[in-house]
């Protein structure tokens, strides 16, 4: 009878333990999203679980470098995490030195990018940093001079930038304004632009989007 009554003590503490469910975390968004689970699916798991997500800046781009989709990250972000606010979850040990890893997260380049300046165009590739923006040309039109068009490289400091514009057709755009006066459109496809668009959102949350003059 004793070893019956341990037995069924083994098998009801498997299952409650079975049934405990682990907060769900970045990893396993991440999981979700490369298995081709859908966005609406993900939703609702992570509406109907415990979570503990970390939704800083470098957590953010890592979730769209993994193409995790916006309507996700967005539930990631209003739901609570598991962790009580006086603890911090414990640190994972890194893969990477710590100023190596930082750099994979932070350092976005985008190619396939076309600046434009009146009748001149350049094709190139932005790269961005929490603290830069900057354009490298790759190709320019031929009838555009150094002179018409500006530099063939430029980079400068979000601090420098006032604004930003993106707009949606069959060919997107974005547009840059910086407080000297200055202004920068660049052009893609439409999925491209959108893109770029949630990256500098994710680096610069702050950095005023309206297209009005």
């Amino acid at each position: 009878m004793r070893t019956f009554l341990v037995a069924l003590a083994v098998v009801l503490l498997s299952g409650a333990l079975a049934a405990a469910e682990a907060p769900l975390t970045n990893a396993d968004i991440v999981k979700l999203v490369k298995a081709g689970v859908s966005a609406d699916t993900i939703v609702a798991k992570i509406q109907a679980s415990a979570t503990a997500f970390a939704t800083d800046t470098d957590s953010l781009v890592a979730l769209a470098n993994e193409k995790v989709p916006n309507a996700v990250i967005q539930a990631m972000m209003a739901r609570p995490s598991a962790v009580p606010a006086t603890e911090a979850p414990p640190a994972a040990a890194p893969a990477a030195p710590p100023e190596q890893a930082k750099a994979e997260v932070t350092k976005v380049v985008v190619q396939g990018i076309y600046r434009t300046r009146g009748i001149c165009t350049a094709r190139g590739e932005v790269t961005m940093t929490p603290q830069t923006f900057a354009f490298k040309a790759l190709e320019k039109s031929p009838v555009c001079s150094e002179e018409a068009f500006g530099q063939s490289s430029t980079e400068f400091a979000w601090g420098e930038v006032s604004r930003a514009c993106f707009e949606y057709a069959a060919t997107g755009a974005v547009q840059v304004w910086l407080k000297d006066g200055r202004d920068m459109s660049f052009k893609a496809t439409r999925a491209e632009i959108e893109d770029l668009a949630a990256r500098i959102k994710s680096l610069r949350p702050d950095l005023p989007v309206h297209c009005d003059e």
